[in-house]
Formats: C-alpha cells, sequence, structure tokens
C-alpha cells in the first residue's frame, strides 16, 4: 500500500480493498476526511480508467496556459520546436518580460510530467530564459503545446509485464555558449512510460561518443534507483 500525502490532499493506492477501507477507518478517527471515491483529479493531473489501463493528462492545465498566453487560438505547429533553433544573447529584455517567461517556462516544466513530448522544448527554452538568452524561434511563452495535442496522455496498461526497458540519447554540443551536450531518455516498464528526462550535461564532452556515454550513465544511475524502489514495494 502507499499514501501520498500533499497538504491537505491523500491519494491511498494498493491491492487490497479491505485493508484501504482499514485505512480510511483510521484516519477518519484521527482527524476527519472526506472520501472522494476513486482518483480522479489531483493537483492538475486528470485519471481516468478503461478496458485498456489507467489514463493520465494534464488537459485543463495545458488549455489554461494557452488562455493565459493568449494562444488558445493559435495554429498548431507540427513539432514543439525546429531541430536548428539557435540561441542567442539578447542585452534588450525587460525585467518584465524576463518575469512572465519565467512564470511561464514553470508551468511548462509542470505539464512535462505527462507531456514527454514536449521534454525537451520547455528545457531548451528554460536554459534560455535563465541566462536572458531568446531565440531566432517565436519566443511566445506556451508555443511547446501549440502542437494540437492538450489532450495527449500516459496510458499505464492494466496487462503489461514488469520489464524494465530504457532508451537514451545525445546531442553533441548544443550549447552555443557553453558547448554542453544535452542527455535524454526514457524508461518503459513493460509498455507504460514511467521515467523520462532531458538535461544539459554538467561537463563538455570532447567527442559525440562521450556525450552519448554520459547519456548511458544518467540511464543506468535512473534504472538503479527504479530497481532498487520496485524491490522496495
Amino acid at each position: 500500500m502507499a499514501l501520498l500525502v500533499y497538504v491537505v490532499d491523500i491519494i491511498l493506492a494498493g491491492d487490497d480493498a479491505e485493508q484501504i477501507s482499514k485505512v480510511k477507518e483510521f484516519l477518519d478517527r484521527k482527524f476527519k476526511i472526506k472520501d472522494l471515491g476513486r482518483l480522479s483529479f489531483f493537483l492538475g493531473f486528470e485519471v481516468t480508467r478503461s478496458k485498456q489501463g489507467i489514463h493520465i493528462n494534464q488537459r485543463k492545465y495545458a488549455l489554461d496556459i494557452l488562455v493565459d498566453s493568449g494562444m488558445l487560438a493559435a495554429k498548431p505547429y507540427s513539432t514543439p520546436i525546429t531541430k536548428d533553433t539557435k540561441m542567442s544573447l539578447d542585452q534588450n529584455k525587460s525585467t518584465h518580460e524576463e518575469e512572465v517567461y519565467r512564470r511561464a517556462i514553470g508551468k511548462l516544466l509542470y505539464l512535462t510530467n505527462t507531456r514527454p513530448d514536449i521534454n525537451f522544448a520547455v528545457v531548451f527554452k528554460s536554459i534560455r530564459s535563465i541566462s536572458k538568452y531568446t531565440s531566432s524561434s517565436s519566443s511566445q511563452p506556451g508555443s511547446e503545446i501549440r502542437k494540437g495535442v492538450a489532450y495527449s496522455r500516459l496510458v499505464f496498461p492494466d496487462e503489461s509485464n514488469m520489464k524494465l526497458n530504457a532508451f537514451s540519447d545525445s546531442d553533441w554540443a548544443s550549447c552555443n555558449f557553453t558547448r554542453r551536450s544535452t542527455t535524454r531518455f526514457c524508461i518503459y516498464m513493460g509498455a507504460a512510460l514511467i521515467s523520462w528526462k532531458t538535461k544539459k550535461q554538467s561537463t563538455v564532452s570532447r567527442s559525440s561518443s562521450e556525450a552519448k556515454y554520459c547519456a548511458l550513465a544518467s540511464s543506468a544511475c535512473e534504472l538503479q534507483w527504479i530497481k532498487t524502489l520496485l524491490q522496495e514495494l
């Protein structure tokens, strides 16, 4: 059984309905709680169930970002960012613009919890925001989800094996200023995507092979952590 607590919101998960009921009764005796039934909404995450399994999305949260940025009616892009996008130093950005941009980046980073497809674009633009960069592409906040897939979701199938599969990759010296490479990986448990990351490497790789080895090392660390967690569960 697993108990997740965030301030006054609680999620209780387990494979024994009777035991879950006992825990809820115990909590209700200690302090009054309200049972909202099966999980459907939690901190911006929408949870639904079907014959295929559990579906998790942030549809409303994504639409709120588009509304806040004035891009709800914008024309969708086929991809979140172009592969040849470059960063350049901009000394003319106002403090107000920077604050707005940072808030937008924070919202988009939270959205990547269910949207791994925009992870690279968001991380790329967050680096630019922190360093006061602008790219040759549109700097309008929210453009990463103009893809027309605000309804994308993660699916956790009911019938899936427990085998872990990992995929990793990297570019080489993509940052024009630090010449550091970018690591990216995704890890599946059976058919379910359970972990992913896009992050600029902490050191400068002297070859594309070295950059890929760094990405593999990060993937191996994540796999070891997941393996230990599964053993404890």
